[in-house]
């Protein structure tokens, strides 16, 4: 949510503000790697252990077992 109304912009303006974005999000992804992973693999497992179920490997997040009756 933009507590601002974005500026309009014409196209080339748009396309250098958008590669200037790019840059900086690689940069920060670069330098802070480490970290992100570090909080998205806790998220991962929070989120995968708290929806556990027997039917679902936790490490992929894969279905082993299937409920239909879809013949191939």
């Amino acid at each position: 949510m933009l507590v601002v109304e974005a500026p309009i912009l014409d196209d080339e303006t748009a396309v250098k503000v958008f590669r200037f974005l790019q840059r900086l999000t690689d940069t920060f992804e670069a330098n802070y790697y480490t970290q992100l992973e570090r909080h998205y693999r806790k998220y991962k497992d929070f989120y995968y252990s708290s929806r556990c179920d027997k039917y679902i490997n936790e490490a992929y997040g894969d279905q082993r077992v299937f409920d239909d009756d879809t013949t191939f």
